[in-house]
């Protein structure tokens, strides 16, 4: 806990989620995080308590790299009710892991604005369970909802955006498939918008088999439509956000959907011009050129909010390391459109000049997965050897304050 007392607000977050029983109590924890206000959304008859016997942990991976992980950790009531469900009602409490317990593992979908969205998934032989948590630092609260049943839709973004409006948290995620009697229609053109509505957690009266509202989405143009596959999402000011790095976002404005409305309205939003990026193209890594695939995108691309507007920032994906050059936008929004205003651009090589970078011996290498942060902050990674597709421990984080271009 004495680490705790070092860090700044911001810390690295790793997807990956460890899921453990308490009797597995480890060290190197930051610290609880509080939620006394708990509900459960379509979890069955034992829902509510088997969230009560969830603990979020915020747990130390690497200091002072600042990259840390979250941890639930189960109670032995918590993982008896999931041992029922995975159909092993009769047997002791069974480990979490190991060639004989319970597989489960969990993943972080969106840390953004004080709302932190994860899926956990429990698997056992050939059973498995998938639950949605939402934490909500503002209100301390912690809500859990079964996932989408096989009936009703199925995502086809695989990325839920948590959003927070006035009448309380939503969760949103755009699917395919939805019921209509008993018959499945697929709707390849608009699709549906899958929401799950947090009410406020004292309320512990019996929620709704299926806590999921779905909605059709409505276009404005023809842009956006059919299968859209996400590199990132976030909200901002009541907006949703699917951002696909080589194309453009889909926008979502669900502030002006009220529960019984069956439609929520989408718009597609380009990229600045020029910056549509196709398949198969060149990307130089430096030790050896390979093809531009989907999942490498982000690497040099973000798109998100800064707190007051939406950043689209991109690093050139070929040349030499030093010259190529990083750039940022701002996007612009009303009820006319959208258009984009060039922030600024700086070389590579900028960013190794100051005396902060080289009192600090960082490597003179290609900055990738950059962060949009406030006040003009640019998170980035900077990898200690060659330019590599993966993420390392020994890259290093570096913050630029894109404002006078000093390092930290």
């Amino acid at each position: 806990m004495a680490a705790a007392d070092r860090l700044p607000p911001y810390v690295v977050l790793l997807r990956s989620v460890d899921l453990e029983r308490v009797s597995d109590e480890r060290t190197q924890e930051l610290g609880v995080l509080r939620c006394p206000n708990r509900k459960a959304y379509g979890c069955g008859a034992q829902g509510q308590k088997l969230v009560e016997g969830l603990t979020l942990l915020l747990r130390l991976v690497d200091y002072p790299n600042l990259i840390s992980s979250l941890c639930i950790r189960l109670s032995d009531q918590a993982l008896q009710i999931i041992q029922e469900e995975l159909g092993q009602r009769r047997r002791p409490i069974l480990q979490i892991g190991g060639s004989r317990g319970i597989d489960a593992e969990g993943h972080v979908h969106q840390a953004d604005g004080s709302l932190i969205a994860l899926t956990v998934v429990f698997c056992f032989e050939a059973r498995e369970l998938i639950y949605h948590l939402v934490y909500d630092a503002v209100g301390e609260s912690l809500s859990l909802a079964a996932d989408l049943p096989k009936h009703r839709a199925s995502p086809l973004t695989g990325k839920p955006v948590p959003l927070r409006r006035r009448d309380g948290v939503y969760l949103l995620t755009v699917a395919e498939l939805v019921e209509v009697g008993r018959r499945r229609l697929r709707r390849p053109d608009d699709g549906v918008l899958c929401v799950w509505p947090m009410g406020p957690p004292a309320d512990l009266s019996s929620s709704p088999p299926d806590p999921w509202q779905i909605k059709k989405r409505v276009f404005q143009g023809e842009r956006g439509k059919g299968p859209f596959f996400a590199h990132v999402a976030f909200s901002f000011q009541g907006h949703a956000f699917w951002v696909n790095l080589m194309e453009g976002a889909l926008r979502c404005d669900h502030m002006r959907t009220t529960g019984d409305c069956s439609d929520v309205g989408f718009d597609f939003i380009s990229l600045p011009d020029g910056f549509e990026l196709g398949l198969g193209g060149t990307l130089e890594l430096g030790l050896g050129d390979t093809t531009m695939k989907f999942g490498l995108v982000n690497m040099f691309r973000t798109m998100g909010s800064d707190g007051d507007s939406i950043k689209f920032v991109s690093i050139d994906h070929t040349g030499g390391f030093g010259d190529r050059m990083v750039r940022v936008w701002t996007l612009h929004m009303d009820h006319h459109g959208h258009s984009w205003s060039h922030d600024i651009q700086f070389s590579v090589g900028s960013i190794w000049d100051p005396e902060d970078f080289k009192k600090a011996r960082l490597p003179k290498s290609l900055p990738k997965c950059p962060v949009v942060m406030p006040d003009g902050v640019l998170w980035f990674l900077l990898p200690n050897r060659c330019l590599t597709l993966d993420y390392s421990m020994d890259d290093h984080i570096c913050i630029l304050d894109m404002r006078n271009m000093s390092i930290s």
